[in-house]
């Protein structure tokens, strides 16, 4: 509903990007009143807990402490954040689609599901892809977890002779030509990539490859 009343024209379709990454939060649980739950728990009370829903009594919050207690469900400390953007000089600003509390112990399967899910809700949508155009790209963080996942989803189908994006990609040696149906395609955020190499520099401890720390003194010899 956030793209349903953006004004476009009939050829003003264009291609998006899902976003996603954690933003921090409370770290408490509440009640949703418009939906009667319990909310503030990780992607896990979904596999422990037999419902959220309040009801009339106490019986869901009774039956949510102990796995609570004992770790196997957590209450989110930050909220995984996923949003969709226009690639247009108007709108483009990004709209979040997933607001999920997690406790960043989830495993890949969960993340390549969730990402799943915004794909198709957005080809099944009337003012997703059919109004605005589709989603060709899915842009996040270095977390191994999703890393994996988008090579799941965005590693299906390699661009070869015939596809309208050969002559422009055939000459370039090196470039990965895999992407996911029509074309998706992955983009990570190189950030934590230079976070990587200044720690090399400013600390001892450094990065270790092979059993060798490299590290400040490393490279300074």
């Amino acid at each position: 509903m956030l793209f349903k009343d953006i004004k476009i024209g009939e050829h003003d379709k264009v291609i998006h990007t899902i976003s996603q990454d954690e933003i921090a939060g409370d770290g408490r649980p509440c009640y949703l009143v418009d939906s009667d739950e319990i909310g503030g728990l990780c992607e896990h009370a979904s596999a422990e807990l037999e419902t959220v829903k309040m009801g009339t009594d106490l019986t869901a919050v009774t039956a949510a402490v102990r796995p609570v207690r004992e770790g196997r469900v957590h209450v989110g400390k930050e909220f995984s954040v996923a949003a969709i953007a226009r690639h247009a000089p108007t709108d483009y600003g990004a709209k979040p689609v997933l607001v999920m509390p997690t406790c960043k112990h989830g495993s890949w399967q969960i993340a390549a599901l969730n990402l799943q899910k915004i794909l198709n809700a957005w080809k099944l949508s009337p003012y997703g892809e059919a109004l605005h155009g589709p989603v060709k790209t899915i842009a996040s963080d270095g977390a191994s977890d999703r890393r994996r996942a988008l090579y799941l989803l965005c590693m299906q189908e390699e661009v070869k002779c015939g596809n309208p994006l050969w002559e422009f990609l055939k000459d370039l040696p090196g470039l990965n030509l895999f992407t996911g149906p029509g074309g998706l395609t992955m983009c990570f955020d190189p950030k934590h990539t230079w976070k990587r190499d200044r720690k090399n520099v400013i600390s001892k401890e450094g990065t270790v490859v092979g059993g060798v720390a490299i590290n400040k003194n490393l490279l300074a010899q």
